[in-house]
């Protein structure tokens, strides 16, 4: 494997974390406002990344696949609730 397959694997690694936790704070978010900075937040580390390493290929395609998926679960037909009350506690 190369030094540019292990880079792109942890590409994946850093975009999955950034999703997972966004759909992590989306279930405890209590309002749309909530969730839509928490998206809006993840979406930036996104673009950050995709900033420091778009000249290399590969790299805008594994982004857009995660951004897709953090899009999806702010999309109005998404059926993940936001959380009551006493869910969102910490």
């Amino acid at each position: 494997m190369t030094m540019y397959h292990l880079s792109l694997a942890t590409l994946r690694e850093t975009c999955e974390r950034i999703a997972s936790g966004a759909e992590s704070a989306y279930r405890k978010s209590r309002t749309p406002d909530e969730a839509g900075a928490v998206g809006a937040y993840a979406q930036g580390e996104l673009s950050g990344i995709e900033r420091l390493l778009d000249e290399y290929p590969g790299v805008s395609h594994v982004i857009a696949v995660y951004r897709e998926r953090i899009d999806a679960l702010y999309s109005p037909a998404s059926s993940v609730p936001l959380a009551s009350a006493d869910e969102a506690k910490p």
